[in-house]
Order: C-alpha cells, then structure tokens, then sequence
C-alpha cells in the first residue's frame, strides 16, 4: 500500500496507524491501496485520520485517544464506552468515538455518490491509543462495518481485509476519480503506480474476454468502368483467356483437316475407277 500523507494526523494515535500502514510495503504483496493521511473530504463532519482507498472497498480511519493506556475496552456503537469497568466521558462530540466513524464514513460515501464516484463500500475503523490490550465489540457492531482496534502491523492488516470485501474489483479510472473526490490532491495517479497496488487497467482485460463473432462481408458494388459478373472473371484470368483462344483455333484447323482429307480421298477414288474400266472421263464431269 503507497502512503500519501497530505496533512498533519488530527490524533496522535495516528501516527502509530501511519507507522503500522506503512510496514506493509508499496505495492499489493501484502494489501494493496492508497492511504491517504491527514485529510477531510468534501462535505466530512470532521479532519480524518486516513482514508484507505483499496480496489474492493474504502476504509475511513479515525484516531481516539484516550486518557491512559488501557488493559479492558467495551467497545459498543450505541452506548458509551468503558475503560476498565469506568465509562469513558466526552466534554464534546458523540456519544462514543465509533459513532464519529460511521457518520464519517457515512459522509464520505454520500459525497462520492454525489459526484458519480465508483460505488466502493465505505467501512470505518477507530484506532484507540496509548494502549489497550483487549478490546470488546457486540457481533451486532461487527456486522455494521466497523472496527475499533489499537493499532499495530497485524490489527490493522485484519480489520482492513476483513471490510474489504466487494465483488468486483475497482479499475484505474474509477481509483483516479476516487482518490480525486476524496481529496483533490491525491488524483493524478499514473497508471503504473496504481495497477501496481492492485488496481486493474480495465481495457486490456475486457477487451480480452470480450465475445467475438464473425461479421458477413457486404458486396462492394464495382467501381466505375470495372466489368461485372464472368466478364469480371474472364478479364481477371489473363492466362485462362489465352489457353481458350488456343483451344478454339486447333478446333478450327481439325475440322479443315477432315474436310480436306475426306474430299481429296473420293477424287482419288474415282481416278482409279475410270482407268480400270478403261473409260476417260474428266475428272470435272
């Protein structure tokens, strides 16, 4: 995953997430994507830890740091939070941090449907910090696309697969214009660098499982002057006119032949006839 930091973390857990993101490496070897750091997207209620732009979904990222590190969190959406059987109280904001997640991501994905944005799945994951060794959440939570994690290389790497999980993969036009939308200083993405985190170049791959099928010619109407029909194929075949030319006159010198042969042996005939009877006669009576 390529990290593009755009803005100073809002949290300071967030650097903890920015450290933990970038362990994995550019590239799709281990999760492929943009990260994106220190932004807030058009229309958002708020500044964003980071916004993870991957081909088969969106994750928002929202750091909450609490007063001290922590051994137990009960993690819910609908209630407040405890830390270590103690309710974790806010001065200001919702109710609990999660809450601030999901409307956040919720944002997000209304402003990218508005702008016509490839229709990604937007999840949200909230990274509490100093330190909390286990962290609690209602199956009923899980189901809502969220996660509420301390972030390190293997957490992070289990929340994001785990929300990640559209059918079909986004392609490198639809990533531009997302990452575009999200923030205006993340577009202009060149092709090899987002083909390399995971994105596929959607030409050569339809155009290779497209159907194929075999198109009749249509007959081209002659040209001006050109012959038509056996004209057309008499006048196309040099080679076959002559031998017909050839054919036609040793038919004609055959049959003059035979004419004359035939003649010339009845005279010669009728020569030795008269003589053996001993009678003249002209060869013209």
């Amino acid at each position: 995953m390529r990290v593009v930091r755009l803005g100073k973390e809002p949290s300071e857990i967030g650097a903890d997430v920015r450290a933990a993101i970038s362990a994995w490496g550019a590239g799709d070897g281990v999760l492929g994507g943009i990260a994106l750091f220190g932004v807030r997207p058009p229309g958002g209620p708020r500044e964003l830890d980071a916004v993870l732009v991957l081909p088969h979904g969106i994750v928002v990222v929202v750091g909450a740091d609490l007063p001290a590190a922590a051994l137990r969190l009960e993690a819910p959406v609908r209630t407040p939070w405890t830390v270590d059987g103690w309710p974790l109280l806010r001065s200001h904001g919702a109710i609990n941090p999660a809450v601030e997640a999901l409307e956040s991501a919720s944002a997000l994905a209304r402003g990218l449907q508005s702008r016509g944005a490839e229709p990604l799945p937007v999840s949200a994951i909230v990274a509490v910090g100093p330190y909390v060794e286990r962290i609690t959440q209602p199956t009923s939570d899980l189901h809502r696309g969220v996660r509420v994690v301390h972030p390190s290389t293997t957490t992070m790497l289990a929340a994001v697969r785990e929300l990640t999980t559209y059918q079909r993969a986004c392609g490198v036009e639809p990533a531009r214009r997302l990452l575009e939308a999200v923030d205006a200083r993340a577009g202009g993405r060149s092709v090899s660098e987002l083909t390399t985190e995971g994105f596929p170049d959607a030409v050569a791959p339809d155009m290779a499982s497209a159907n194929t099928m075999l198109i009749p010619k249509i007959a081209q109407e002659p040209a001006p002057g050109k012959p038509r029909g056996h004209l057309a194929r008499l006048s196309a075949s040099p080679t076959r006119n002559r031998w017909l030319a050839v054919g036609v006159a040793a038919a004609v010198v055959l049959v003059a032949v035979v004419l004359l042969v035939f003649t010339g042996g009845g005279s010669a005939q009728n020569s030795l006839v008269q003589q053996l009877d001993g009678v003249h006669v002209p060869t013209n009576a």
